[in-house]
């Protein structure tokens, strides 16, 4: 230790201590004593109880804070002749240090003990008063380098000023006008809202959090009240200077937003937001306390894709487990465990499962041996294959607990793109993961919101659709475009093209047949109401109907009728102009828009002609020649289903029409998935099962089967017994009839109740059955020639559906193969019961 007179010097000479008597300060010296500390070396924790106060006699010390995840932001550092630890003492304070000292080099201090140092203020009556300010200043630093909001404003922010409230006392009021910004110093706040004379609480803010910013950036009232809930000390913001600040800083605007959406969990937590680090980096941290008194931090760093979250203060007796996954770019991704619990995670790039993992932290879920063996293999939880529904109550955002049917109404009512879905949500801010699955709810950008005004029947499968665009009159458009309509179904998007019939100040007109297994069709004529939003493309595709003063002959059939009336609305047809239209249907009742074209027969320049094949039969070649010469010189429109267009193109090339005056619309029906977007167990179940008898039948002969099933045995009966084969092989047969008649369902478009995917799954069952029964009919034996070629048959039709039923292989091709086998087997069917009746 020094020599007290040469301590005394080193007191006299600091600032805080200028103007004490020199007895005072030799009464310091004498009770102090001196500390030396290596470098590293701790001197003071923050949080510690206050006991003295320290003069730096030499070397350098770093004065820093912590982060709720334990991150250091250093504050200041000090060299010989400073102060610190003295705030711990003044009298009236909490008595606990306000932070850390750590020894950058080696270190002396002159330690003063607690009552030496009070002595000295009972004596300098103004030190405390420089105590007091120097305590203030030091705490707005503290906040100035901690707060994510204040050290973004920059020079915007001028002298704010601080406000107290005590328990019980009202903030903001909601539904007031805004005029400021407000930031937690200390305290806790409860944010509310009325709703139909109920009041719900949304959340609690705790020091760091901040509030009042919407009301300000979007002009509108206040959402909310706030209310003190203890002794409340606030920073109040100017309105005006925020404002500013944040209209003229892009990365401002992109904190505000962060931010936040960290405040999504508030129901459920006290939250409050900080400055932190990761890897050297600036983060935004979140820290939640849950009502059960369980503390999260969430850490991200903005503007990357790096992302952190864990609980506080794990306590366990289980050993703590981590699962690590690295991919191709840099991806990294950890998952940390205590018990098999899921209590933290790191994650360096995008991952799409990273919302559900956020919630499973929260939940602190079990996480299943085979759930971490699929992330260490590949990264991945599948947690969303099992939560996520297709329902509008499905959670899409599972860091906001925002649900589809939420973003759905917002897009409906106030948004028109993903930044401003995002926005007014908050969805994807905090972590990011659920950022595709909006990017599908909102779809392209090209894309313009409107709502159904009209919904007319015209037959009894097609119905006419008009749309009007929400902000804006309809694009003009060309005879033969068409637009790209995309709706909500199910809590799944769906998109589908429809050629424009008509398109004005009065929306777009498309007219929608009902498909067989077409989901957005089956919507648009079961579900769909006027007043229902959905989104349309601006009207596009390279098939237009030239513009000109040529005349036209339109050949069209069912449906395909569509890009012709388009052309007859938005043509000037004369007499040097002319208009021919032959459309075909199979009856009356299928003619769309019947009164329409028939009074547009008696238009100057036009004819119609309205073909029922049911009564007249198709156009035929003969019917095609006359029509050519009629109009000679015409453009000549093609469009129906792909036998109409075959048969009327060969027809027209025959003709030696020039290949050039002939323009086809290929005509596909927007088929949609039937029923199921992925694979159930009931289908896995039931194709599983027809593959098993499958083996099973064929490998039987080769086994050994014990002797209740051979010749004589006990279970023989079933298929030697005449009557109990004649049974098995007409309810084989019938088994079979049926099969032929649901798929007859599909490919003739037969009425039947009930939906295609249904029947699809009984057509599945009756397949499977099929096989057991052959198993007892040809007493598991594949038989002589004809039989073996008829199993087999039957093998490849009932296996072939089945896996085609499902999300396997080339589905197409198993379609294909299994039609193509239906009917040869018919036929095999038929000859082999006429052989067992001849020649028995």
């Amino acid at each position: 230790m020094a020599a007290n007179g040469d301590l005394l010097e080193v007191l006299r000479g600091v600032s805080l201590f200028k103007g004490a008597a020199r007895g005072e300060l030799a009464r310091l010296a004498a009770s102090a004593r001196r500390v030396d500390y290596l470098p590293r070396q701790k001197i003071l924790r923050e949080g510690d109880s206050g006991e003295s106060c320290f003069v730096m006699l030499s070397g350098t010390v770093s004065v820093f804070v912590t982060d709720p995840v334990g991150g250091e932001t250093e504050v200041a550092r000090l060299g010989p002749g400073r102060v610190f630890g003295e705030q711990a003492l003044i009298p009236g304070r909490a008595n606990r240090r306000n932070a850390s000292v750590r020894a950058l080099t080696e270190v002396g201090v002159a330690e003063i003990p607690a009552a030496a140092f009070h002595g000295l203020l009972a004596a300098m009556p103004a030190l405390n008063e420089v105590l007091d300010e120097r305590a203030n200043s030091q705490a707005q630093e503290r906040l100035w380098r901690q707060s994510v909001l204040l050290s973004n404003m920059g020079e915007a922010l001028q002298l704010p000023e601080q406000r107290s409230y005590v328990d019980g006392e009202t903030v903001i009021t909601q539904g007031e006008t805004g005029s400021d910004v407000f930031l937690v110093l200390a305290g806790m706040a409860r944010v509310e809202r009325a709703n139909g004379g109920q009041k719900q609480v949304l959340g609690r803010l705790s020091a760091g959090s901040f509030f009042g910013e919407r009301a300000l950036i979007r002009t509108e009232p206040r959402a909310a009240s706030v209310i003190a809930e203890s002794e409340l000390q606030l920073l109040v913001i100017d309105g005006g200077r925020f404002l500013q600040a944040y209209q003229s800083n892009p990365g401002l605007r992109d904190l505000v937003e962060q931010l936040s959406a960290f405040y999504a969990l508030s129901d459920q937590a006290t939250v409050s937001l900080h400055k932190g680090r990761i890897d050297g980096k600036d983060t935004i941290t979140a820290l939640y306390v849950l009502a059960d008194g369980r503390r999260f931090a969430a850490s991200r760093i903005p503007d990357e894709a790096i992302f952190n979250l864990a609980r506080l203060n794990v306590e366990s007796r289980s050993v703590a487990q981590q699962e690590t996954f690295s991919g191709d770019g840099g991806f990294r991704r950890s998952l940390h465990l205590v018990g098999g619990r899921l209590v933290g995670l790191a994650v360096a790039g995008p991952w799409r499962d990273l919302g559900f993992a956020f919630s499973a932290v929260i939940q602190e879920r079990r996480l299943w041996p085979w759930q971490r063996a699929l992330f260490r293999l590949r990264g991945e939880l599948r947690l969303h294959r099992r939560e996520v529904g297709s329902g509008m109550a499905a959670i899409v955002c599972q860091c906001t607990g925002r649900s589809r049917g939420q973003l759905l109404e917002l897009l409906e009512s106030e948004c028109r793109d993903l930044e401003c879905l995002v926005d007014r949500s908050g969805a994807s801010l905090i972590c990011g993961g659920c950022t595709p699955l909006l990017e599908e709810l909102a779809g392209p950008a090209d894309r313009e919101f409107c709502r159904i005004h009209a919904l007319e029947p015209l037959t009894a499968e097609v119905r006419r659709v008009g749309l009007m665009p929400i902000d804006g009159s309809a694009n003009a458009f060309e005879p033969g475009q068409h637009i790209r309509v995309a709706a909500h179904v199910d809590g799944e998007r769906l998109e589908r093209s429809y050629t424009l019939t008509a398109g004005s100040d009065t929306g777009y007109e498309i007219m929608v047949k009902r498909e067989q297994g077409g989901r957005f069709s089956a919507w648009v004529h079961d579900q769909a109401r006027v007043g229902d939003a959905v989104r349309v493309s601006v009207p596009r595709g390279g098939f237009k109907l030239p513009a000109g003063q040529r005349s036209w002959l339109c050949l069209v059939a069912g449906i395909g009728v569509t890009p012709a009336l388009a052309l007859l609305r938005t043509g000037d047809w004369s007499e040097r102009r002319r208009f021919y239209l032959d459309y075909s249907v199979r009856q009356s009742a299928d003619i769309v828009c019947a009164e329409e074209l028939r009074a547009a027969s008696a238009r100057p320049g036009v004819h119609v002609e309205i073909r029922e094949v049911s009564r007249q039969g198709r156009l035929d070649s003969q019917g095609i020649e006359s029509l050519l010469q009629a109009c000679p010189d015409a453009e000549i429109l093609v469009c129906g289903p792909a036998a109409y267009q075959t048969q009327v193109c060969e027809a027209l090339s025959l003709a030696g029409v020039d290949p050039a005056r002939v323009h086809v619309e290929a005509f596909t029906p927007a088929q949609g998935r039937l029923h199921r977007q992925t694979v159930t167990p009931w289908q896995w179940g039931l194709s599983g099962l027809a593959v098993l008898l499958l083996a099973w039948i064929a490998l039987a002969p080769a086994w050994s089967w014990p002797a209740q099933t051979e010749p004589g045995g006990s279970l023989s009966w079933l298929w030697t017994d005449p009557d109990g084969k004649q049974s098995s092989g007409y309810l084989l047969l019938a088994l079979l009839l049926v099969g032929q008649l649901l798929s007859a369902k599909k490919r003739l478009g037969w009425p039947t109740p009930g939906s295609l995917a249904r029947w699809t799954d009984v057509h599945l069952i009756i397949g499977t059955a099929a096989l057991l029964l052959l198993a007892v009919h040809g007493g598991l034996s594949l038989g002589a020639p004809m039989t073996t070629l008829l199993s087999g048959a039957l093998y490849l039709l009932v296996v072939s559906g089945a896996v085609a039923a499902v999300d396997w292989l080339p589905r197409e091709h198993l379609r294909r193969l299994h039609a193509l086998l239906s009917w040869p087997f018919a036929v095999l069917l038929m000859s082999h019961v006429a052989s067992v009746y001849y020649f028995s």
